[in-house]
């Protein structure tokens, strides 16, 4: 819990930092790119991330099964009627778990998944919700990248990424890895990745 704490307050941080670079505005002389806003919505102790650009929506996991209708409501409220890419770093309740909520009550364009099946109930409501709105997930065995506006995206899965499904109630590690880079500013998202597979990926 302490590592996590730890990758989200350095999320937290570079968040603050890019919204301070738009605030602040860019040198004379340099073109301006379109804005680029990452909300860590406060879902008790579950993830859900919502990056919007240039009328793009994003969201980085969907927090536990009772917070669904917490991010659903949010993206309501910005006016968001489409989310565009929906990824699913790793299935842990605290990440799908509001997945199913989500794909059931906002229209979602693509849905990224690590190449492996989960086991929780959580999990199987959420491969059950896609089914039934006819969504067809893209489960990630190579990286992947695509735009958000004028932001470049990069989506990583594990080098090992053929899993075996016992291992899945210690997923951690199966985590997808998402890298936003807009202009000079870089935010990383990396779902509940642990040190040793941080060693092999700096590495």
């Amino acid at each position: 819990m302490a590592r996590k704490k730890v990758i989200l307050t350095i999320i937290f941080f570079l968040v603050i930092c890019t919204l301070l670079f738009f605030i602040r505005g860019y040198p004379p002389g340099r073109s301006r790119l379109p804005p680029l806003k990452a909300t860590l919505l406060k879902v008790g102790k579950a993830d859900a991330i919502i990056v919007q650009s240039d009328n793009y929506a994003m969201v980085i996991d969907a927090g536990e099964e009772e917070d669904g209708e917490e991010v659903t409501a949010f993206l309501n409220n910005q006016g968001i009627t489409c989310v565009d890419t929906l990824i699913i770093t790793h299935f842990d309740k605290d990440h799908v778990g509001g997945a199913d909520t989500l794909v059931e009550s906002v229209k979602v364009g693509r849905v990224l998944l690590p190449y492996y099946e989960g086991v929780s109930t959580e999990y199987l409501d959420f491969m059950k919700a896609l089914k039934q709105t006819g969504l067809k997930p893209e489960r990630l065995s190579k990286p992947l990248n695509f735009k958000i506006g004028e932001a470049s995206v990069l989506v990583e899965p594990p080098l090992s990424y053929q899993v075996d499904s016992s291992q899945a109630e210690n997923d951690n590690n199966f985590s997808l890895i998402t890298t936003i880079t807009h202009g000079e500013n870089v935010l990383l998202f990396t779902g509940d990745m642990e040190k040793q597979r941080i060693r092999k990926w700096v590495s």
